[in-house]
């Protein structure tokens, strides 16, 4: 059920892309569970969600395992039921509304950078041959943030990927898709060829800092939201405290025009 992830990982990117030195920041922590009841759920709906869409594209009928424990362990129990089944089902029918028949890869692992451990699994790819249209879906089972396609550097990573493994097909564009299907969220946005590889360079050249021996700390919301080593991250506290008295003016001792004479302690 572990899925494997890379140094660069295309779902850390937001962080890493940042915040380049928050890679060796966090690989200098004390070993940890990173997982969690959320993780483990989403992991166990995408399972159900690629034996759903494996079914469809053979045509073939797909029976849930209700009532089935996916998991029971320290972090809780994930029964598969009808509501995770139901959503998995929104996410099939979305694809199947792209077209069954365009898909060519559901859960493939690629790289997604050369020369950089940065790979990542994608939910799903499609290809439509009469537009000449890559299509990246990805499936997001969470409930607390709303994820957006456009601007997403885990989903243009795979986008990059899937691009990189299939471009004899002659692709023309590359289409992003999330499903979100517990916020009823579904959002995409197309990108060119052109901009993905500018995205590429850029990407590379984070990837590159992040694994340098001097690496640069970038702190912000989006980057250490995340972040394992937000705690303990002298460049946070630094950005925190500044944050902190923004908007503050300096107030000298020459402002001060009305000091007081004494004060009255019999009251």
């Amino acid at each position: 059920m572990t899925k494997q992830h890379a140094r660069l990982a295309p779902s850390a990117a937001s962080r890493w892309m940042q915040c380049p030195a928050s890679v060796q920041a966090v690989e200098a922590l004390p070993p940890r569970d990173d997982s969690s009841f959320a993780s483990i759920e989403g992991t166990c709906a995408h399972d159900i969600a690629e034996q759903m869409l494996s079914a469809a594209t053979l045509g073939n009928e797909y029976v849930p395992p209700m009532g089935e424990i996916l998991y029971d362990g320290p972090h809780g129990r994930v029964v598969c039921d009808q509501p995770m089944v139901d959503h998995c089902q929104t996410y099939t029918d979305y694809i199947a509304a792209l077209g069954i028949e365009n898909i060519i890869a559901i859960e493939e692992r690629l790289p997604c950078l050369n020369e950089h451990e940065c790979s990542g699994t994608a939910d799903c790819i499609a290809y439509d041959f009469d537009t000449n249209t890559l299509h990246v879906i990805d499936l997001k089972y969470g409930t607390g943030v709303l994820v957006h396609a456009a601007d997403n550097p885990q989903l243009t990573l795979y986008g990059l990927g899937a691009y990189n493994e299939y471009f004899y097909l002659g692709i023309d564009k590359i289409e992003l898709h999330i499903v979100q299907p517990r916020r009823d969220h579904l959002s995409t946005a197309a990108i060119t060829v052109e901009q993905l590889n500018t995205f590429a360079v850029l990407a590379g050249a984070k990837a590159s800092a992040a694994v340098n021996d001097a690496p640069s700390f970038g702190p912000s919301e989006s980057a250490c939201r995340f972040c394992p080593a937000a705690a303990t991250c002298d460049a946070k506290r630094e950005q925190d405290a500044l944050e902190a008295f923004t908007g503050f003016e300096a107030i000298g001792v020459d402002t001060i025009t009305a000091p007081v004479d004494h004060i009255d302690l019999s009251k």
